[in-house]
């Protein structure tokens, strides 16, 4: 490889990074750009996917993004489950957390010590920082029920 090769983020990004690197090639040969925003990208044998294809840079980049999205969704389920279960054996323990988000009827707690947040069944401002207690967890969906607990009593019990 030339040392002047560059590279996307992983094995999702290869038409990326095929694309990338024939355009620096050209660049470094002084030539023009062999892409253009909406021209089809020539086939290689390098990547099967591409062969009959026809795919624009617009659509290369929006393949990539949807793959790197269902990768990051992976990884955030397996992260929320990891949590879940770390807590399983904890359940009614008080955590220190921040409110981070609404929905519905409910709101977003981050706790700091667990690496995750878990869900309040109550309407909290966002930016507030609360005392919650782990009510349940659901290992599969990744989910961790909290409660409010007042603010006198003790963390981390």
């Amino acid at each position: 490889g030339s040392p002047l090769s560059a590279r996307m983020t992983g094995p999702n990004r290869l038409e990326g990074d095929l694309v990338n690197q024939r355009m620096v090639k050209a660049l470094l040969d002084g030539q023009t750009c062999p892409y253009q925003i909406g021209d089809p990208v020539a086939p290689d044998a390098l990547l099967p996917d591409l062969k009959t294809s026809t795919a624009t840079l617009h659509e290369i980049a929006e393949k990539s993004n949807r793959i790197e999205k269902a990768c990051y969704d992976v990884m955030r389920q397996v992260q929320n489950s990891m949590a879940a279960f770390s807590l399983q054996e904890q359940i009614h323990r008080v955590f220190a957390g921040k409110v981070t988000g609404q929905t519905g009827g409910g709101s977003f707690v981050e706790l700091p010590d667990v690496g995750s947040d878990g869900y309040v069944h109550q309407k909290l401002d966002k930016g507030q920082k609360v005392s919650v207690s782990v009510d349940s967890v659901d290992i599969e969906k990744g989910r961790i029920a909290l409660s409010v607990v007042p603010s006198q009593g003790s963390e981390n019990r």
